[in-house]
């Protein structure tokens, strides 16, 4: 009897707790939802194999299928954006919301967009041209989006790594010095390898120009690049296609640098001001800096005219006190120091 019992107590602990489980998979499926959809050419209807998708701000996504059809599944239930991408088309964004245990669909429609080649241009001719109209590679880069962002000192740190084929080569480690820029590489062993520059349609001087002198006997050459403001520049854009010869004659087979500065737009403008504030200070006051020795031979010492240090020494005294120690950089008044910097500029 007592075993009859126990069995029963335990078949009706079993059943409850199946009941238990039996209704608790429910509200956990419930709590969840899935995303499908199918992704196709805005042009074509075809569908795009690869696609990929994915919920923005969350690690969830797939790729579609051949068919370009795509299933998220065990999404929470929320509203999110779902994003769809794939090399050579522009990527579209969707806002959807995922209810409890049904499937929320979300169909995306994506238009070709491997190049922008509609932009405006300018070339050789008169007024400017589309891209797709120009048979060269025109590289555009917009000068306003970089020095807000960067610290930009001159058009050759402005086309630094940011044109394809461009190469920026320094002539020397001097302050000023200029650097050569190549397009491309090298084309020719007798001619010149400087690129054309144009400045709003006008051609200047692109070689290196002005020779200073420097210290140890070098000489170091000027860009005429160094004395256009950047922030005067609204775009450059660099043509590199040998075909640009056509526009502007053989010189441009080494490429063209067209500059255009920023002009006065039509309609009241405001008045614009530009406030800029440094302070800093130098330590080379503080960094330890060698001591010079010089020692007074006999030779030295029977020349005072010449060599007036050595004359509080005899050549009777050993070598070893005919030390003079100086140490220019410390020596009052110090040649480095601790200085303030202060420069306030406004325009």
């Amino acid at each position: 009897m007592h075993r009859i019992r126990l069995r029963q107590g335990v078949w009706c602990v079993l059943g409850a707790l199946a009941l238990f489980l039996s209704g608790t998979v429910p509200l956990a499926a419930q709590a969840t939802g899935s995303i499908r959809g199918q992704v196709t050419d805005a042009a074509t209807q075809r569908p795009l194999a690869g696609a990929q998708i994915s919920l923005v701000g969350t690690q969830r996504g797939g790729l579609a299928n051949s068919a370009g059809q795509y299933l998220i599944l065990n999404v929470p239930a929320g509203t999110y954006t779902v994003q769809a991408e794939i090399i050579g088309y522009g990527t579209q964004s969707l806002q959807v919301t995922v209810a409890p245990g049904q499937v929320a669909v979300a169909d995306f429609a994506l238009s070709q967009q491997a190049i922008n080649l509609e932009e405006l241009v300018v070339t050789g001719t008169a007024g400017r041209t589309q891209k797709r109209a120009v048979g060269n590679s025109v590289t555009s880069v917009r000068t306003a989006q970089i020095t807000e962002v960067a610290p930009i000192q001159s058009v050759k740190e402005l086309l630094m790594a940011r044109a394809p084929g461009l190469t920026i080569m320094s002539t020397g480690g001097e302050a000023g010095a200029a650097q050569r820029i190549r397009i491309r590489g090298i084309s020719s062993i007798t001619a010149g390898n400087d690129p054309v520059v144009y400045v709003d349609g006008v051609r200047i001087e692109s070689a290196n120009f002005g020779n200073y002198g420097a210290s140890g006997g070098t000489v170091q050459s000027t860009s005429p690049l160094s004395s256009i403001n950047p922030n005067d520049i609204e775009s450059i854009e660099i043509i590199k296609g040998p075909a640009a010869s056509t526009l502007y004659g053989a010189e441009a087979s080494t490429g063209v640098i067209q500059i255009i500065t920023k002009k006065g737009r039509a309609g009241a403008q405001g008045i614009q001001w530009t406030a800029q504030a440094e302070v800093g200070r130098t330590d080379w006051g503080v960094v330890d800096s060698p001591t010079n020795y010089w020692l007074c031979t006999d030779f030295h010492i029977d020349r005072p005219s010449t060599y007036p240090g050595c004359r509080i020494f005899t050549k009777t005294m050993p070598l070893e006190e005919r030390l003079l120690k100086d140490n220019p950089l410390k020596t009052d008044p110090a040649a480095l120091r601790v200085g303030h910097l202060h420069n306030v500029n406004i325009s």
